[in-house]
């Protein structure tokens, strides 16, 4: 094993910004196509495209990305021009191997700021990291690391293929059914002649949440918030916690059970995850319980429909922002095939919804590898051989 000297540093030892406000470009300026991507601190991948090759930074000397009102930190590993405002370019000085100061901006990042993350890049700077003066070492390290993403990479890129696959399965199933050939007129467009609609508010119950900040605590119930209310099972891998009073005061009306559906409220509103465990949990502001009487993953699969998010938008006139209240929520129209149709439509989606279940389970342990590797391997605990 290495016997290379570790160091304490701040992290903006390490590096300098490159900006140059001459080279940037602003939104209006961003094309579908073009010869030169363009990376902002918002987004995961590329945002947009330039034609102007004086807008260039060279991969070789400036890869490292940080949103500076943002969560993002990112590697580029191409030549690019530079988007939305605030997002730094980060140069290694000499002698740092610059893969391996990504991860110790990484690694900073997950341990500091909002939701794990630090937002701004002056509290980054000050952060006390391990350093390993050797490059060698360096190096190595962040190959082990890199090694990692890419499986990582690979996971999101099949996950995003079986949702695309998905969500065509779905705008079928649930707009034309399996082997009709007569359609009707309905309030939500063409559907099979012998289906039916409904409103949300006739096959469940719709509960608000308690319109109030709770108290959180270091143990205790689950509270559900907007941020952990994504497509797919409901998950807790970020959720906070609260106690059994606090619990008790927030579910009062209706505690979730297993089948129930959440729904965002307020803000990126909407979105729904289905309720697929038996543990107790309440929901936080600005989210809903759906409580269906019957058939609930079928009515979860029809909520994340675009049938039902072009209902929403209609409701909010067109905004993604905002909020959706509680009785358009409730009256959300629904199309009903009859029951064995309906556990056949099911029963497609399931299939195609488990292999993303599976999937993301395997991300999230994948992500937890990467923490746990960064955390040994940047701070010296474990070393590498070179």
């Amino acid at each position: 094993m290495s016997s290379c000297q570790v160091n304490k540093v701040k992290l903006g030892e390490l590096f300098q910004t490159a900006n140059d406000k001459s080279k940037q470009l602003s939104s209006s300026e961003y094309l579908d196509f073009g010869l030169l991507p363009i990376i902002d601190q918002g987004k995961d991948r590329v945002c947009g495209y330039t034609n102007d090759l004086n807008k260039r930074y060279d991969k070789h000397k400036e890869v490292v990305i940080f949103g500076d009102h943002t969560c993002h930190v990112k590697f580029i590993d191409f030549s690019f021009a530079l988007g939305a405002d605030g997002t730094q370019v980060i140069v290694s000085k000499d002698g740092i191997d610059l893969k391996y100061l990504y991860y110790l901006i990484l690694r900073a990042a997950y341990k500091i700021g909002s939701h794990g993350y630090g937002r701004h890049l002056k509290v980054v700077k000050d952060f006390e990291s391990e350093f390993i003066l050797d490059s060698k070492e360096q190096k190595k390290i962040a190959e082990v690391l890199t090694s990692v993403d890419k499986v990582i990479e690979l996971t999101e890129i099949e996950i995003e293929k079986l949702k695309d696959l998905k969500k065509g399965m779905m705008q079928d199933l649930l707009t034309k059914g399996i082997g009709h050939t007569k359609f009707k007129d309905s309030p939500i467009g063409k559907i099979p002649e012998s289906w039916e609609v409904k409103s949300v508010q006739d096959i469940a119950k719709v509960v608000d949440s308690l319109h109030k900040t709770p108290k959180f605590a270091d143990s205790g119930y689950y509270m559900i918030r907007v941020t952990d209310i994504i497509e797919g099972n409901l998950r807790f891998d970020n959720s906070l916690k609260v106690s059994e009073d606090v619990y008790q005061d927030f579910s009062r009306n209706h505690k979730p059970v297993r089948g129930d559906i959440v729904m965002t409220r307020v803000g990126s509103f909407g979105r729904s995850s289905y309720v697929a465990t038996d543990v107790a949990f309440c929901i936080g502001q600005n989210t809903v319980v759906i409580n269906p009487k019957e058939n609930s993953k079928y009515l979860y699969y029809f909520l994340n429909s675009e049938v039902v998010w072009n209902q929403i938008l209609n409701e909010t006139n067109g905004s993604s922002q905002g909020s959706l209240s509680l009785k358009a929520i409730k009256e959300i129209k629904i199309s009903i095939p009859k029951k064995d149709e309906l556990d056949k439509v099911v029963s497609t989606l399931d299939s195609v919804s488990n292999q993303i279940e599976l999937k993301t389970e395997k991300l999230y342990k994948m992500q937890d590898v990467k923490k746990g590797l960064m955390q040994d391997l940047l701070t010296g605990k474990v070393r590498v051989k070179v």
